[in-house]
C-alpha cells in the first residue's frame, strides 16, 4: 500500500472507532474475500442471473449496498457505491485494509457505441485520466497530468481475457 494511503487510513481511523467497510458495507473484519467488487451504481442481480451464485444482502443503504457472492466456495465481497470518482475514491478507501485477494470494477467506463452495448464485456488496452481520482494520493498535486494513458497490468488483464473465453462469454476488444 502507498505510504499516502496508509497516513489517510490512520487519520480516518483517529476519528472512527468503529471498521469503516462493515459499518457501510456489511462486510466481516474476519473473512477473507477472493476478490473484493466495487460496483458504482450496479446490484449482483443486474449482472449475475446464475441461480447457482447465492447473493445474500449484507447493508442496504440508497447509494450504496455490501453484498455476499458465494459459489463453489468462493466469496466476493460486493460493494456497490453510487456513481462519480469521488464517492468511488471515498468507497474504496476504506476497503483497503479488508482481507482480500483481487479488487475488480465492474462498471461503465467511456461511452456506448454501435461497437457495444449495454451488458458487452471488455477490457481496457490503455484509460484516458480525466480526474483527479487516481492522483488523490500523491503526494503533490502538480504531478497529475490531465489526460495522460494509463495501462493496465497486462497479465491480469490477459487472465481475465482467458477465464472470459473458458466461460463461454464473448469478449469485445477495442479498435486500435
Amino acid at each position: 500500500m502507498k505510504q499516502r494511503l496508509v497516513q489517510v487510513l490512520d487519520n480516518m481511523k483517529k476519528y472512527n472507532d468503529g471498521v469503516m467497510y462493515q459499518e457501510v458495507f456489511g462486510f466481516n473484519p474476519v473473512t477473507f474475500y477472493d476478490v473484493l467488487v466495487i460496483a458504482p451504481g450496479w446490484k449482483p442481480a443486474k449482472i449475475i442471473r446464475d441461480p447457482a451464485y447465492k447473493v445474500t444482502v449484507l447493508e442496504q443503504h440508497s447509494y450504496f449496498s455490501g453484498y455476499l457472492v458465494e459459489k463453489d466456495g468462493f466469496k466476493v465481497a460486493w460493494a456497490q457505491t453510487a456513481s462519480g470518482a469521488c464517492n468511488l475514491l471515498d468507497h474504496i478507501i476504506i476497503c483497503a485494509d479488508m482481507k482480500f485477494g483481487k479488487c475488480v470494477f465492474a462498471g461503465a467506463v467511456g461511452g456506448l457505441t454501435g461497437d457495444y452495448q449495454i451488458g458487452d464485456l471488455c477490457t481496457p488496452s490503455e484509460c484516458i485520466s480525466g480526474v483527479y481520482m487516481n492522483h488523490y494520493l500523491d503526494e503533490k498535486l502538480p504531478n497529475f497530468t490531465p489526460f495522460e494513458k494509463i495501462y493496465p497490468n497486462k497479465e491480469y488483464t490477459e487472465d481475465i481475457e482467458r477465464l472470459i473465453e473458458t466461460s463461454g462469454y464473448n469478449l469485445k476488444y477495442a479498435k486500435t
